[in-house]
């Protein structure tokens, strides 16, 4: 789940097309996934919840994430919330669907406000090193995630 959300914080849409499950990946088009995530800021991911249903037969295995996907689009904070299940395909655990049960607005975001992406722990923007995470707290959505 982490390395796909990756994928679409850094625009790699054939890593995305590539860890779908094969028989959903027959049906995509990398041209669908480029243009639904175009103008996206993909920047935090909290993981809720996830289980996983192994069974004596390793290709029926699955794996079910809970998680919520933070982004910016047309300077708008979203979430998306969504249950995604993935299968066990070639030793890799691929994406078979996701059931989004919550997509919302969260707010409108003014240039000269605390960057969001401050009030996420997992915010893809805040740097590894404390020092540089701290430094960060300062900025202004229109220094930070709004450039």
């Amino acid at each position: 789940m982490r390395s796909r959300f990756s994928a679409y914080a850094h625009g790699d849409h054939q890593y995305i097309v590539d860890t779908y499950s094969q028989e959903k990946r027959a049906n995509l088009d990398i041209e669908d996934i480029k243009d639904s995530s175009d103008g996206c800021y993909w920047f935090a991911l909290v993981i809720h919840h996830s289980d996983d249903i192994y069974t004596s037969d390793a290709v029926n295995s699955k794996y079910f994430v809970e998680f919520s996907a933070f982004y910016i689009i047309n300077d708008t904070l979203c979430e998306m919330r969504e249950k995604s299940s993935f299968v066990l395909e070639e030793g890799q655990w691929r994406y078979v669907e996701g059931d989004i049960f919550k997509h919302n607005e969260l707010n409108k975001l003014s240039r000269n406000q605390t960057c969001p992406c401050n009030d996420y722990p997992t915010a893809w923007t805040v740097s590894a090193s404390k020092k540089s995470a701290l430094a960060k707290k300062a900025k202004k959505y229109k220094q930070c995630c709004g450039k």
